[in-house]
């Protein structure tokens, strides 16, 4: 299912890309989960409606680039 805003969307293709992988829960449009595949992994929570999907973008990026399991799976740091 593909997101509304396109920058959101764009962003979310982008975290996929680097290993993440997505669930459609009630509530939001749907939350990414790092590949540490595990109860303490990492999560975020996209926005179905958000006020500035700009901003929305850039800060799932921020909080994927956060990602304390990264270098568990090989992901180069930038």
């Amino acid at each position: 299912m593909r997101h509304p805003k396109k920058e959101v969307q764009e962003a979310v293709e982008e975290i996929i890309g680097d290993g993440w992988f997505r669930l459609e829960p009630g509530g939001h449009w749907g939350v990414l989960l790092c590949g540490h595949r595990e109860r303490d992994g990492c999560r975020l929570y996209v926005n179905a409606t958000p006020q500035n999907p700009g901003n929305h973008a850039n800060k799932l990026r921020r909080q994927a680039l956060k990602c304390t399991h990264r270098t568990e799976r090989g992901a180069t740091e930038t």
